[in-house]
């Protein structure tokens, strides 16, 4: 098949999408008022993909957002449950917590998590903090231009809300099942009102595990150990400055701590054919370290009477079910981060503006985990305290890792605001590894196999220019109007250098040697590779936009991730690996419509990638001492081909009443993958993805008395094809399998600031796989992590209504007359009236503007004068300052709309300026507005 007629199938799936289907989470979900019905108006969400602020439906690529208010009514805790809400998105983590896991996209791995505009470089191990007062935003693809870090398959940006003018915050408390109690509190204090803005944010979270060790001789200590289990602490303070109008500093800090008794892993397959299965199998019933009480017992009889092939064993039916597990020792997981992120941004004027990011992350993490579910992986160990300890087992890790980033950005607008740019230049340095060594082995019970001391780090570093550049085409042509063509070019140079230490551990096993402790001593080795990489990436773009609520685009990127070494690789020429490459074409629609008198939100794109020199993580093996042991190799081993398609969107029947959906389908495969452990793997899917992922959900706002508040109830469903573990499990896959999940929201509790809801997740309490440990080659075991049992819980929420800080004495002068209102004539105006001291819309304010937007058009507007009048209370440059953001919020917008800039003029008005006249019933009726004024039209 052709990729022109893949693309025609794709792009006539897409729009049978939007036809079809009722629209998924694309939009928040829609407000309610205060007798519970879903307003008319669809909450807008803010995108920051372009590295500025704009409205999701105009941003010419595929992205989901959310806003803190739908993380909660949706659940969303952690990225595990992000991807039943994302399309092409998947989370499958071997660590419960998420330690060490990143998300991918389109089954690709380049996924980078940005918190406030910094990469966090150990992925997902900052746990649950997308659900505490954030905005968690999306971007899908390569981002090859303005978020470059290796960033192939997408960014994850979590936002953290910035301090604001008012008085508010909220306390939460959840109660539910397994003992699960969680704690938040957000607080918003207005130190000096504008000038100096702090805002409090923390969590914890603790339930217990629904998992428990069995009791055997070698559980020890560990019997009954409940694993699965959560508790986390996560703190973060934001300070805003303004020493100028025209300079803002915000600082943000934050730190998360993760503790829990691990996560729990149960065998699923053995192939007595491999590795230590092949051991464990002749091993007879009286030999220690295996009794009657251990699983093996198990094994050791089917030896006896004859059953060689025994693939497909399940100790979940045989010794207990999915939630008890036979590991020894006992696992943990324990993280701890420290971010430190500062924002200047310097408004030099009306087109140009500077903007530095620096940032500081630093994190730790300790895990160990049995990948045999069984007590045979270690015979002695020390249980791990703090972070340094080295241990005895399979799957230890204990590391630091320190990053510096430094990124400075110019923006600006050219050619009377039809030239929108960004120009930067980035700076990361990393360094990480062990803090103390670790010791893995296969076993220490089996003389066939050595205990091997392992330890080493790495370091990096990256520098980048960049630039990209938003041109309307309509300012050369009015036949071209609504075409905006996109440009953006990135360089980045990469160094990398890895090293690892390699030694004997343990004497007993061969004697006559001295043990390798620490990475010192006469058999202790010591490897190192040190290299340079670079790559440039791209993205172009071209969107049309007839109207404010239809947009159709075209983009194309490429992007890259640096290589880097293995240095234990015995060939040298084995030890490095080279940068792998995406580049990809997308095409899409974002549509806000009536359907049928119904309002509606569709986005549907549809994509294909090519994939090269694609980094893989074969097995090797070496032989020490006449032991075969083996390593982890990464190689460009493969190229692939990616394609699918996506949509989301939300459909409102009734005021009353929102339905929503969301999906993907993609056919990611190798196109070519020669395997020297694994053999010829061309055609295969890509492992842990499914092709198929399915949402539909609905809410519906009870026809309570409006005394009452708002009862809004929800349903969610879930749906996902199977998918391989990995390359190496050959057959082995998930199972298709779907969640159900219910909520009942009481916002409001009879007119007060008390918000009281109900949750249940996994409704019929199914079972599936959520990640796999596919050793069925290397030592012949396959052990899986189950998914969450169901789970409920009780949100009990009171907010501290937003309250202005105390009002300045007016100032010591005599006002101007006041203006009369302005004449009948001007039809083409509109009014939007603000709260006092404040510059944000409100919903009221929002749909004025939107009327004036769409009054643009058949107006033949070619400019549009925004002019905001402040209050008279307090000094003349805060007020000023006031007036400017109140036209500015407009302005924002009208361009959300799809008003071009460049025709829209910023006027603000101070207080020494003719008052006018404000909305009615407000404490001081004088110069709380903003006027949309239409100017150079044959109509206007």
């Amino acid at each position: 098949m052709t990729l022109y007629t893949r693309s025609v199938l794709l792009s006539s799936a897409a729009a049978m999408a939007i036809g079809l289907a009722t629209f998924g989470p694309v939009p928040a979900s829609a407000q309610t008022d205060q007798a519970g019905a879903a307003k008319d108006n669809i909450e807008e969400v803010v995108v920051v993909a372009r590295r500025r602020e704009e409205r999701l439906q105009v941003v010419p690529m595929s992205i989901t957002a959310f806003t803190a208010t739908t993380l909660q009514n949706a659940q969303i805790q952690n990225y595990e449950d992000l991807q039943r809400a994302v399309p092409s998105f998947t989370f499958n983590p071997s660590q419960r917590s998420g330690i060490g896991t990143d998300p991918t996209i389109r089954g690709l791995p380049g996924v980078v998590t940005y918190f406030s505009e910094v990469p966090l470089i150990l992925g997902n191990q900052v746990g649950d903090y997308q659900a505490l007062d954030n905005t968690v935003e999306i971007d899908k693809g390569p981002q090859g231009t303005l978020f470059g870090q290796n960033t192939t398959g997408g960014a994850v940006q979590l936002r953290p809300n910035h301090p604001t003018n008012n008085y508010e915050g909220s306390v939460q408390a959840l109660f539910g099942s397994y003992n699960w109690q969680r704690y938040e509190l957000v607080a918003n204090v207005p130190i000096v009102q504008d000038r100096l803005l702090v805002r409090f944010a923390g969590a914890h979270d603790q339930r217990d595990g629904f998992t428990t060790v069995a009791d055997t001789p070698y559980a020890g200590r560990f019997e009954g150990l409940d694993l699965d289990n959560r508790d986390s602490w996560y703190g973060r303070i934001g300070i805003t400055v303004r020493p100028t109008d025209s300079i803002e500093n915000y600082l943000v800090m934050d730190t998360t701590y993760v503790h829990t008794n691990g996560t729990a892993l149960i065998l699923d397959e053995i192939n007595p054919n491999k590795g230590l299965a092949s051991n464990v199998i002749n091993f007879p019933l009286n030999n220690p370290p295996f009794a009657v009480a251990s699983p093996f017992y198990f094994l050791s009889l089917q030896k006896q009477l004859g059953i060689r092939h025994i693939i497909g064993f399940d100790p979940a039916i045989s010794l207990g079910g999915r939630r008890v597990t036979y590991d020894y020792p006992g696992p943990i997981e324990k993280a701890q981060n420290y971010d430190i992120v500062d924002i200047t941004t310097w408004d030099i004027g009306d087109d140009f503006s500077l903007k530095n990011i620096l940032g500081y992350v630093n994190g730790r993490q300790l895990t160990r985990q049995n990948f045999t579910d069984t007590p045979i992986v270690a015979a002695s160990f020390s249980t791990p305290r703090g972070w340094n300890n080295a241990t005895v087992g399979s799957g230890f890790g204990s590391g630091l890792v320190t990053q510096y980033t430094e990124e400075l950005q110019a923006h600006g607008k050219l050619l009377e605001g039809a030239l929108n740019y960004t120009l930067g230049g980035y700076l990361l340095y990393s360094t990480g590894g062990p803090e103390a060594g670790q010791v893995t082995s296969s076993s220490a019970a089996l003389p066939s196999q050595l205990l091997v001391y392992t330890g080493g780090g790495q370091t990096s570093r990256t520098q980048a220019l960049y630039g990209q550049a938003d041109y309307d085409l309509g300012s050369l042509w009015d036949a071209l109007a609504g075409l905006q063509f996109t440009a953006g070019y990135r360089y980045n140079w990469d160094w990398a250098t890895a090293y690892e230490h390699q030694g004997v551990a343990d004497i007993a096993l061969v004697p006559g040697l001295t043990p390798c402790v620490a990475g010192v001593g006469p058999n202790c080795g010591y490897l190192s590779n040190s290299g340079h990489f670079h790559s440039p990436g791209w993205n172009l773009s071209l969107k049309y936009q007839p109207d404010a609520d239809t947009m159709f685009y075209v983009r194309s990127s490429k992007a890259y991730r640096p290589g880097g070494f293995t240095p234990a690789a015995p060939i040298a020429a084995d030890q490095a690996y080279q940068p792998e490459t995406l580049v990809d074409v997308e095409i899409g629609a974002k549509a806000t419509m009536d359907l049928f008198g119904m309002k509606a939100v569709a986005n549907v794109d549809a994509y294909q990638g090519w994939y090269t020199d694609i980094q893989e993580l074969v097995i090797g093996f070496v032989t020490i001492n006449g032991a075969k042991n083996n390593f982890g190799l990464t190689e460009n081993a493969a190229s692939a081909t990616i394609e699918g398609f996506e949509w989301e969107g939300a459909l409102y029947p009734t005021q009353r009443l929102e339905l929503r959906t969301s999906g993907s389908y993609n056919h990611d495969y190798f196109t070519s993958f020669t395997s020297a452990t694994y053999g010829q793997l061309a055609g295969l899917s890509f492992p842990g993805f499914p092709h198929l992922k399915l949402t539909a959900g609905a809410t519906y706002h009870l026809p309570v008395d409006e005394a009452w508040g708002d009862i809004a109830a929800r349903v969610d469903w879930y749906y996902q094809t199977h998918y391989l573990d990995s390359t190496d499990n050959g057959p082995g896959t998930t199972s298709t399998h779907h969640l159900i999940n219910l909520g009942i929201d009481w916002t409001n509790v009879f007119q007060q600031p008390f918000d009281l809801d109900f949750f249940m997740t996994n409704v019929t309490d199914t079972e599936f796989v959520t990640a796999a440990f596919p050793l069925y080659n290397q030592e012949g075991f396959v052990s899986k992590v189950w998914n969450e049992p169901r789970m409920w819980g009780i949100k009990l929420r009171y907010r501290f209504e937003p309250a202005s800080a105390s009002e300045a004495a007016p100032a010591a002068y005599t006002p101007p007359p006041v203006q009369a209102p302005a004449p009948a004539a001007v039809a083409q105006s509109h009014m939007v009236f603000f709260d006092f001291d404040k510059s944000d819309l409100t919903p009221q304010a929002v749909s004025i503007v939107d009327q004036a937007a769409a009054n643009a058009g058949p107006a033949h507007v070619t400019r549009i004068t925004v002019t905001g009048h402040t209050d008279t209370v307090g000094s003349d440059a805060y007020n000023m300052r006031l007036s400017r953001r109140r036209a500015e919020s407009v302005a924002a917008e009208l361009e959300k709309k799809g008003i071009a800039s460049s025709e829209i003029e910023i006027v603000a008005k101070g207080k020494r300026d003719l008052l006018v006249p404000t909305g009615d019933g407000v404490r001081e009726p004088q110069n709380r507005r903003v006027q949309i004024v239409y100017a150079g039209g044959a109509t206007s």
